[in-house]
C-alpha cells in the first residue's frame, strides 16, 4: 500500500484526491538545496523525504540515486573537519553553551547515513546508527522519532 492509497477519508481515492497528491508529491521529489547553517546545502535531513516522494512517483531508480548519494555526503561529512562560521546563527549557542562543533557535526552526519541506509531497505544498519545517535545525543528529536517508528 502506497501514501496515495491512503488518500481521502473512506474506500478509493478520488480522482482529484489523486492529481493532488501527485503534485505535492513532485514538489517534494524535487526538492534540492536547503539552507541550513547560513548556507546552501546539496544535501539535509530533508533529501529523505525527496527520495521518498520520487519512489512514491514509481521512480525507484532517482529515489533509490538519491539515498545513495546522500549516504556518499555523510560518509564525507563525518571525515571532514568542523568550522566555525561566524555570521551562523548556531554560534550564540557554541558561545553561551560548551558546545563542541565537531561532535554535533558526526552526530548530523550518522543521522544522514541512518536516514540513506533506511530509505534503501537496511532496516538493522538504521537501527544501530539511530541508537548510537541517541547515546551521543539523547534528545536528537528526529532520531527518536525515527527509532521509535522502526
Amino acid at each position: 500500500m502506497t501514501a496515495m492509497s491512503g488518500c481521502g477519508s473512506a474506500g478509493p481515492p478520488l480522482p482529484w484526491e489523486i492529481a493532488s497528491a501527485r503534485a505535492h508529491w513532485k514538489s517534494a521529489a524535487r526538492f534540492k538545496d536547503d539552507f541550513q547553517t547560513m548556507s546552501v546545502r546539496a544535501f539535509s535531513e530533508m533529501t529523505y523525504y525527496s527520495a521518498l516522494a520520487w519512489q512514491e512517483l514509481s521512480q525507484n531508480s532517482r529515489g533509490t540515486k538519491l539515498l545513495r548519494d546522500l549516504l556518499t555526503f555523510a560518509r564525507k561529512l563525518q571525515k571532514t573537519r568542523a568550522k566555525i562560521d561566524y555570521f551562523a546563527t548556531s554560534l550564540p549557542t557554541m558561545l553561551l553553551f560548551d558546545d563542541d562543533l565537531q561532535y554535533r557535526e558526526e552526530t548530523r552526519a550518522l543521522f544522514l547515513q541512518a536516514q540513506a541506509w533506511l530509505g534503501l531497505g537496511h532496516t538493522r544498519k538504521a537501527r544501530s546508527l539511530l541508537a548510537t545517535i541517541l547515546k551521543r545525543d539523547p534528545s536528537h528529536a528526529l532520531a527518536a522519532d525515527f527509532m521509535r517508528n522502526l
